[in-house]
């Protein structure tokens, strides 16, 4: 199920903002150090343990949102057969396959409303994680940033291009596995919503 793709890198990996991303305008005249946030995510051991985790827990979350769904096919298929080769007219005089497709239809609703709460609870899961890296990433990047006396650190999706010599990506890499090597990913469990109009 492609909404629980385990880690949007890309998109969710706030790069921790110190004062150390300034405008390129700004950083002229000023020791430059670059990191590639993507590497650090990707590569280092906590961001390793958390694409662990959440691919375990969005594997759960898939598994539980299958069943359901497969559940619901079967009473659809069923239904189709109930309804085949029947008028409008026969469909709405039989009340029982009438409460029958009404009842069919609020099962769906409220599989839809699940599927979305579930990933809801993914992206939650995945942004406290990320959070708590972050936090820890954020005395990492002061830490490269004074050791290599520099005075701009600038995250490498930023820039075309840049002299390798300025990169510092392995040095944060390094200090963030000895400070941060595994980060909790605890599952949000998020409260279902009423369906509209009650059961």
């Amino acid at each position: 199920m492609s909404p629980f793709k385990t880690l949007l890198i890309a998109a969710s990996f706030a790069f921790a903002t110190l004062a150390i991303q300034t405008p390129y305008a700004e950083a002229q005249g000023s020791t430059i150090i670059t990191v590639d946030q993507n590497r650090v995510l990707r590569e280092s051991a906590g961001g390793q343990d958390i694409q662990r985790k959440l691919q375990a827990i969005g594997q759960t979350i898939q598994s539980e949102i299958q069943s359901e769904q497969a559940a619901l096919e079967t009473e659809g298929r069923a239904l189709e057969g109930r309804l085949a080769n029947k008028s409008e007219e026969a469909i709405r005089a039989d009340t029982a396959l009438v409460s029958q497709m009404q009842s069919f239809q609020r099962k769906q609703q409220a599989f839809v409303q699940k599927r979305q709460i579930r990933q809801q609870e993914l992206v939650q899961t995945e942004q406290n994680a990320l959070t708590e890296f972050n936090t820890a990433l954020t005395p990492v990047l002061e830490q490269v940033l004074a050791e290599r006396g520099a005075d701009v650190m600038m995250a490498r999706s930023s820039l075309i291009a840049v002299n390798p010599s300025l990169d510092a990506t392995d040095l944060v890499i390094t200090k963030i596995n000895s400070a941060k090597p595994s980060v909790t990913v605890s599952r949000v469990r998020l409260p279902a919503q009423p369906a509209a109009g009650g059961q």
